[in-house]
């Protein structure tokens, strides 16, 4: 299993947090999605504006369930139920306990500066990362 810059567990921040994320949500899907989008497209504008253009493009329920499915996704229920090789690529500032990385034990690569949209702002990294990991599992 390769996961670029999985989500972290919703545990991560506190229950009023999420509230009131999923709160905006509902008021104002798509001014909450992009000021979150923002937050973590990282230093690369292209990739910014792609994604942002794309959230305006997103049904407003969509957005809605996927703030409410963020906020409870638990990745140890997945994380420890996978017996084969994984790899997580991903920021070192979401190399947290509540990362599924640190929670199952996978092996983790770092790829900072590029935001949580590492494969379209770093797409040579990732695919040659993806190579090694792929030559790794068959050898």
């Amino acid at each position: 299993m390769f996961l670029v810059d999985p989500a972290q567990s919703g545990k991560a921040f506190s229950a009023e947090q999420a509230q009131q994320t999923i709160d905006g949500a509902r008021r104002e899907p798509y001014k909450t999605a992009e000021a979150f989008y923002a937050s973590i497209a990282g230093d690369a504008p292209v990739v910014a504006d792609q994604v942002l253009s794309d959230v305006r493009h997103t049904d407003a329920r969509t957005i809605v369930g996927m703030t409410e499915a963020l906020a409870a996704f638990d990745p140890a229920a997945a994380g420890h139920c996978y017996p084969g090789d994984a790899l997580v690529v991903q920021q070192s500032r979401n190399d947290t306990p509540h990362s599924i990385a640190r929670i199952a034990g996978y092996r983790q690569v770092h790829i900072d500066g590029a935001g949580h949209w590492i494969q379209l702002a770093r797409p040579n990294e990732i695919e040659k990362l993806l190579r090694r990991f792929l030559d790794d599992i068959e050898a």
